[in-house]
C-alpha cells in the first residue's frame, strides 16, 4: 500500500510552515483565538454584513476610501495595539449589536489576516475559534465524509506555533477521533503535538491554559483579563463565517 501524500486531515501549527499549493483542494479552517478570530465571529454574529479581511494597514485605508463611510468600520492591530486611524482595534469585546450591526468591516492584524491572505487558493475557507467549536467541529466532519480532506490553520505570533490555537485544533481532532464515522488516520507529528495539548487540557473549558499563553501575556498590557476569557468561551455563537472571493460572512451551508 502506497503511503497517503495528503493525510485527510493535517495541522498548520503557523503560517510560516505553509507550503506553495499546500491548501489546494481542501477546506482551511484559519484559527486566531487570539483574537482575529474570536472579533470576527463575534462581529458577524452581532449583525455585520461583511468582512474585508486585509493583509496591510496601507491597504485598509486605500479599500475605505472607495466605500460609504457611514457603513463601514476599520478594525485592526499590530502587537496588540490599535492602528492609528482606525475606528477600532482587534476586539470582540467592541462588536456589540449596536456598533457593528448592518456595518461592514475592514479588517487587519498582526497575525490572522494573513493567515487568510494565505489560503486562498483553498477550495473553502472558514474562521474558527473556540466561540463556533461545536459549528466548525460538524462541518469539518460533515465534510471529511463526504471526501474532502481538512486543514486546521493555526494563525500562531509572528511565525511561531500558539497554545491557544493549537489547542482549538487539538480539541477538533480530540473530538473526531472520538467519532465512530470520522476516519482521520495516519496522523502528522503537527496532528499528534495538537492532540497531546487538548488532552493535557483534559477539559472543555481552555480558559486557564490559554490564560497562560505568551501571547495572553503579550496582550495582558493592552486587554482585560475578561477579553481572553471571552475568546475562550464554548459555543457563544453558533455560526460559520466563511470567507470567498475575498470578504468573510456568514455560511448558508
Amino acid at each position: 500500500m502506497s503511503e497517503k501524500q495528503t493525510p485527510m486531515l493535517d495541522i498548520i501549527l503557523s503560517a510560516h510552515e505553509m507550503d506553495e499549493g499546500q491548501l489546494k483542494g481542501r477546506l482551511v479552517v484559519v484559527i486566531d483565538v487570539l483574537r482575529a478570530s474570536s472579533t470576527m465571529i463575534t462581529a458577524l454574529a452581532n449583525g455585520a454584513t461583511k468582512i474585508y479581511p486585509v493583509e496591510e494597514t496601507d491597504q485598509a485605508f486605500r479599500l475605505v476610501q472607495n466605500m460609504d463611510r457611514k457603513q463601514v468600520l476599520t478594525l485592526g492591530e499590530r502587537n496588540g495595539v490599535m492602528i492609528e486611524g482606525f475606528d477600532y482595534g482587534n476586539s470582540p469585546v467592541v462588536c456589540t449589536p449596536e456598533v457593528v450591526d448592518g456595518m461592514q468591516l475592514i479588517m487587519t492584524t498582526t497575525n490572522g489576516t494573513r493567515a487568510l491572505e494565505y489560503s486562498k487558493g483553498a477550495e473553502e475557507i472558514l474562521v474558527g475559534g473556540f466561540l463556533n467549536f461545536t459549528s466548525v467541529l460538524d462541518h469539518v466532519a460533515k465534510a471529511m465524509s463526504k471526501g474532502l480532506p481538512v486543514t486546521l490553520f493555526c494563525a500562531g505570533w509572528r511565525g511561531r506555533p500558539s497554545i491557544e490555537d493549537t489547542l482549538f485544533a487539538g480539541m477538533i481532532l480530540r473530538s473526531l477521533l472520538e467519532r465512530d464515522d470520522t476516519d482521520v488516520d495516519p496522523l502528522s507529528d503537527a496532528c499528534q503535538i495538537a492532540v497531546c495539548l487538548a488532552q493535557r487540557l483534559g477539559t472543555n473549558d481552555p480558559y486557564e491554559l490559554v490564560n497562560q499563553s505568551d501571547h495572553a501575556r503579550r496582550l495582558a498590557e493592552h486587554v482585560s483579563e475578561d477579553e481572553i476569557q471571552l475568546c475562550c468561551s464554548m459555543d457563544r455563537y453558533p455560526v460559520l463565517p466563511r470567507m470567498q472571493d475575498g470578504t468573510i460572512e456568514l455560511s448558508n451551508r
